[in-house]
C-alpha cells in the first residue's frame, strides 16, 4: 500500500478516493475544522498528490454540533452530482469504490452501505442484513450473531438526502430507518475495517500501515 505523507488521517481517505478517480471533496467540519482547512488549502502544508491530481476542496462548517445527518444536510447546497459517496472521518476500509457504485446502481435503492465481518468487535454500529443483501435494521452497539459491522462508507441518491431534517440528526438513527422501505442495501467488503476511534486502534493502524506520524 502507498505511503501516506505526514498529516492527518483524513489524508489517507482523500488519497484512497483520489486514486480511484474522485477529484472534488466536501469536508463537514466542526471542532478543529480550521486545522483541516489549513492542511488541505495551505500550499506549504498540503500533500503533493492533492496538487498533482488537481483536487478541489470545499468546507461545510458547523457552528454547533449537528450530528452525522445534520452535517450532511447542511452540506447539500454544495453537492454537484445525483449520487454522493459519504465517508466517516475516523475509519477506513480500502475497498474499490467503483464496485460500491456499481452495486448501488444495480440495486437501485435509496442508499447503499459497506459492511464487513465484525470479527472480535463488539462495539460500533451493526447492520442486520436479509435476503438479497437488503438491510433490515441498524443496531448501535448491540451485536447480533447475524449482523455485520458498519464500515462507515455510504452511497446516497440525492432524493434520499432531501429527507434529512434541518438541525441535528443522525444518519443511522434518523435517515436510514426512514429509507428502509425504499431499499437500503449492504455491500459486503472482504477488506479489513481500520478504526482509529481509540488510542490502541490508532497505534495499530500506524504500525500496520507504517505511518507512525499520521495523526
Amino acid at each position: 500500500m502507498a505511503r501516506t505523507p505526514r498529516g492527518p488521517f483524513l489524508a489517507v481517505l482523500v488519497r484512497w478516493a483520489a486514486e480511484h478517480g474522485f477529484r472534488r471533496f466536501i469536508f463537514c467540519t466542526g471542532h478543529l475544522g480550521d486545522s483541516v482547512e489549513s492542511f488541505f488549502l495551505n500550499p506549504d502544508k498540503s500533500i503533493s498528490f492533492c496538487r498533482d491530481l488537481g483536487l478541489t476542496f470545499a468546507f461545510s462548517r458547523e457552528d454547533s454540533p449537528l450530528g452525522t445527518g445534520g452535517a450532511l444536510r447542511q452540506a447539500l447546497p454544495m453537492l454537484q452530482s445525483p449520487a454522493v459517496l459519504v465517508l466517516n472521518g475516523d475509519s477506513h476500509c480500502p475497498m474499490d469504490p467503483a464496485r460500491l457504485l456499481r452495486f448501488h446502481e444495480e440495486r437501485g435503492g435509496a442508499a447503499s452501505v459497506v459492511v464487513v465481518e465484525p470479527g472480535e468487535r463488539r462495539d460500533g454500529g451493526f447492520v442486520k442484513v436479509g435476503a438479497g443483501e437488503r438491510v433490515l435494521s441498524f443496531q448501535e452497539r448491540i451485536p447480533d450473531p447475524s449482523c455485520f459491522l458498519n464500515a462507515g462508507i455510504y452511497v446516497f441518491g440525492r432524493e434520499a438526502l432531501d429527507r434529512l431534517p434541518q438541525g441535528p440528526s443522525s444518519l443511522e438513527r434518523d435517515l436510514f430507518p426512514s429509507l428502509l422501505d425504499r431499499g437500503v442495501y449492504a455491500c459486503k467488503a472482504p477488506e479489513r475495517l481500520w478504526d482509529i476511534g481509540t488510542p490502541e486502534r490508532l497505534s495499530e493502524f500506524r504500525r500496520d500501515w507504517g505511518v507512525g506520524d499520521v495523526r
